[in-house]
């Protein structure tokens, strides 16, 4: 009975913190100020106006030397990087009818040699921003038998482990994200491995018995590990559309932000506050733009809302910051965090 009380405790004490949480902004403490009247003077660019996510065909990696045919690697990676960026919600992934039918316009061949042809995927993939080809570097799967043994402990009692397998399956994959100019934006090297160990009664018991699952556990796995790179390389925009200021105290200011659930956005993610300026490219003669971080603003709620939120913007930059500047994703908020648990700059 003592201990079931004071899990009880437990349990009743921890509720206030959890409440604290999922604390609403009271917007009667907040009004429009004179700061809240201006707007940022630079040029959002197109992608960040128009609110539009950027489209990305992962194509299916090839592999030289056809490791495991029987396992179809190169179709369970394609699956696990589809799955895995479309938790970060700053892309549309092309569908899997779409890629087929683009593979054999392009004809495509993941088992040859995973490259295409850029100008005929100019001309059928005009409404894609990014293609990711890749290839399956290496596999391989192994089982390592050790020796039952005995020995005594420090208070000299007798023990003994029994002989043990250990399986282990391991991969290299490398993803290319290219532009349909066919210039590479960034490089993707993946490594992964799935281990396990257990009981067996002779050597002749120790072999990988799965190698298609152990291969496949590692695939996912190096694909994972990489989740904070894809969610770096894929940020999703947006921007400031309204200000408000406690009027008893001016450094506390609120802005409400374009990002919302279908960004992945949640209370208590940072998302960085962001000014372009143009200047030209001495060299070529064109213009370039280019962007500064302001500060990071603290996502206090977003509602539910699709493409809306509001956040507490840092009281050291809250003279900085106004209507219209720019708002991204950042890879160390609770977005990564809770995708991380999940499943485990191109602009």
């Amino acid at each position: 009975m003592i201990f079931k009380k004071t899990k009880y405790w437990v349990i009743v004490l921890s509720l206030p913190f959890l409440v604290s949480c999922a604390q609403k902004v009271n917007l009667a403490n907040y009004q429009k100020m004179t700061a809240d009247n201006q707007m940022a003077s630079h040029t959002l660019p197109a992608h960040v106006l128009k609110e539009s996510k950027a489209k990305l065909a992962i194509l299916p990696p090839s592999s030289m030397t056809n490791l495991y045919p029987q396992c179809n690697l190169s179709n369970s990676a394609q699956e696990s990087l589809v799955t895995t960026i479309a938790k970060i919600g700053g892309l549309d992934i092309v569908e899997r009818s779409q890629i087929q039918s683009f593979m054999q316009e392009t004809k495509f061949q993941a088992s040859i040699s995973g490259d295409i042809d850029m100008q005929k995927f100019q001309k059928i993939a005009s409404d894609i921003d990014y293609v990711m080809v890749g290839s399956v570097a290496s596999a391989g799967v192994n089982a390592t038998f050790s020796e039952g043994r005995r020995w005594k402990d420090d208070k000299g009692q007798q023990r003994y482990s029994p002989p043990t397998c250990a399986e282990q399956g391991k991969v290299k994959i490398t993803y290319r994200l290219v532009s349909p100019s066919g210039n590479i934006l960034k490089v993707f090297d993946m490594d992964g491995q799935k281990s396990s160990s257990g009981e067996v009664r002779y050597s002749s018991d120790c072999h990988v018995k799965n190698p298609c699952g152990a291969l496949g556990e590692a695939i996912y796995r190096a694909v994972d590990d990489n989740l904070e790179n894809f969610f770096e390389a894929f940020p999703s925009y947006g921007y400031i559309y309204k200000t408000l200021t406690n009027p008893k105290n001016p450094k506390e200011r609120l802005a409400f932000i374009s990002l919302g659930t279908s960004n992945n956005i949640k209370a208590g993610d940072k998302v960085d506050l962001i000014k372009f300026s143009q200047e030209k490219n001495p060299v070529t003669g064109k213009d370039m733009t280019n962007s500064d971080i302001i500060s990071e603003c603290t996502v206090l709620e977003n509602d539910l809302q699709d493409k809306r939120s509001i956040c507490m913007i840092a009281e050291e930059a809250a003279d900085k910051v106004s209507v219209k500047h720019a708002v991204k994703t950042k890879v160390n908020s609770n977005v990564f965090r809770s995708l991380q648990k999940g499943g485990r700059m191109l602009f």
